[in-house]
């Protein structure tokens, strides 16, 4: 039952990293980088208030910045919280486990 618990939880947190993270790195963030950023240095900033599609540098450093800040924000709460619930989902399989260890001696 040992070996059970632990391949069921290494089996899973395996998969859930591989499909679910590996899915909202690649859709959410990327997208979000490519939609959010593109559109926010090339169409409407200018440093002189023109939304004619061009930039200056000073520009899209300022945008890159703000863009990035975004990004790692919503990154950081996002894996903030998936570390949260692995440890939630250890702490609960901890219980079964002693609770299955108690009942397996009586």
């Amino acid at each position: 039952m040992h070996t059970y618990i632990h391949t069921y939880i290494y089996t899973y947190i395996h998969t859930y990293i591989h499909t679910y993270i590996h899915t909202y790195i690649h859709t959410y963030i990327h997208t979000y980088i490519h939609t959010y950023i593109h559109t926010y240095i090339h169409k409407y900033v200018r440093t002189d208030g023109r939304t004619d599609g061009q930039t200056d540098r000073q520009t899209r450093t300022l945008a890159c910045t703000h863009a990035h800040a975004h990004t790692r924000a919503h990154t950081h709460a996002y894996i903030h919280t998936f570390v949260q619930e692995l440890f939630n989902y250890h702490m609960a399989f901890q219980y079964k486990e002693v609770k299955l260890q108690l009942l397996e001696q009586y």
